[in-house]
């Protein structure tokens, strides 16, 4: 057979493809047992951690978004909601998110502060949190992708095989969110919203308490 002569491959188009998927997950699982385990001691250390102290932290971030931070606070018997008015996620925002990736960690100097390890201290109020808001997927133009009710679930934090089954999901989640319908503005606010129980919700009221008191 000559060089230039057509040649059939042995995959079809969907093994190769299928090939190609499961390498990258097992990729994925690679990448993220590392991050798993940081989270993991992270939420460990959270036992002396106050509910107050996760509310700054929250405070903290949406003042690292916008030059005037504007926050809402909505606290019902399933769910404490903390929503900001800041700059929307990116791509790497929101993975940086899902794997807690520390500001020492990030290349990018301009996300340093944005969600960091000190992020973890919020789970005082539950390990699920819902997200929504908007995710700017190009800059020139200026492009979005709503963000509907996606889901962190650190729940299986102790379980470091399950966790990382869960983190590589979510990971695959923020992919996907690429492909949602374009829009030319993103959403006014981002909501984290935290699933509570009756402690948690005793938590969260008492961090909501204190943080009015201390507002200047």
């Amino acid at each position: 057979m000559a060089d230039n002569e057509y040649k059939i491959p042995i995959l079809s188009a969907a093994q190769l493809k299928k090939s190609k998927d499961e390498a990258h997950d097992r990729e994925i699982r690679q990448n993220v047992k590392s991050h798993c385990t940081k989270i993991k001691d992270g939420i460990t250390k959270n036992g002396s951690t106050s509910g107050n102290r996760a509310i700054w932290e929250l405070f903290q971030n949406a003042g690292d978004l916008a030059d005037c931070a504007e926050i809402k606070m909505t606290l019902t018997d399933n769910a404490f909601v903390f929503a900001h008015k800041g700059k929307p996620f990116t791509y790497d925002t929101l993975c940086s998110l899902v794997k807690q990736v520390s500001s020492e960690e990030k290349e990018d100097v301009e996300k340093v502060g944005q969600y960091g390890t000190g992020f973890l201290t919020t789970h005082k109020f539950s390990r699920k949190i819902t997200i929504q808001g908007s995710m700017l997927i190009c800059e020139d133009p200026k492009v979005y992708v709503d963000i509907t009710d996606f889901v962190i679930d650190r729940e299986n934090s102790y379980d470091i095989p399950k966790f990382i089954e869960d983190m590589a999901h979510q990971i695959k989640a923020v992919e996907k969110l690429m492909d949602n319908e374009q829009k030319t503005k993103p959403r006014e606010w981002t909501e984290l919203s935290y699933e509570l129980n009756d402690e948690r919700k005793k938590i969260a009221q008492t961090a909501i308490d204190e943080a009015i008191k201390l507002l200047p």
